[in-house]
């Protein structure tokens, strides 16, 4: 069930991955380091169980299924799992919120990319608490964030906040 904060979130996501849906997302240098550095996460586990918490395109995950794992693709929004579900056909698609995990069962590795910055430091407490939850013991949780102290990260931060991009 999604909160009415949740929905906000899910328009604005929603209209940036309808821009994107007609280009598919390049496959680039940072895409392959946040590979492999998840591979090295999971090299000693056949068939590992990944879930990628706030997919987008899922590009990476896609990579990661190539090599085996089983992938979930968790999104806000459909627009995104739209473009997931071309990128990573074998993955699960389920919408819904990164603050109320759905899931019963438990995940070897939960991974995401750019997502937690977009949360104030109480929701990402209770993020990791839910992912913390449905990770199996000794499963790892991989988080990549922009260094949000540059001063690159912090124009475009504040244009997209002021244009309600943010």
């Amino acid at each position: 069930m999604l909160t009415q904060r949740d929905k906000a979130r899910a328009k604005i996501w929603t209209r940036l991955w309808q821009q994107h849906w007609d280009t598919p997302p390049a496959w680039d240098s940072l895409s392959e380091i946040i590979r492999l550095a998840l591979l090295r996460e999971t090299v000693n586990l056949q068939r590992p169980l990944i879930l990628e918490a706030g997919c987008g395109s899922a590009r990476i995950s896609a990579r990661l299924a190539e090599n085996s794992a089983r992938v979930v693709l968790l999104d806000i929004t459909p627009a995104a799992l739209r473009i997931a579900k071309a990128n990573c056909r074998q993955a699960i698609l389920v919408q819904g919120s990164v603050l109320r995990l759905p899931f019963a069962q438990v995940f070897d590795l939960i991974w995401n990319a750019g997502v937690l910055e977009h949360f104030n430091k109480t929701e990402q407490r209770q993020i990791l608490d839910e992912f913390s939850k449905v990770l199996r013991p000794g499963g790892s949780i991989v988080v990549f964030t922009p260094f949000a102290g540059s001063l690159l990260y912090r124009i475009a931060k504040y244009f997209l906040e002021r244009t309600g991009g943010w």
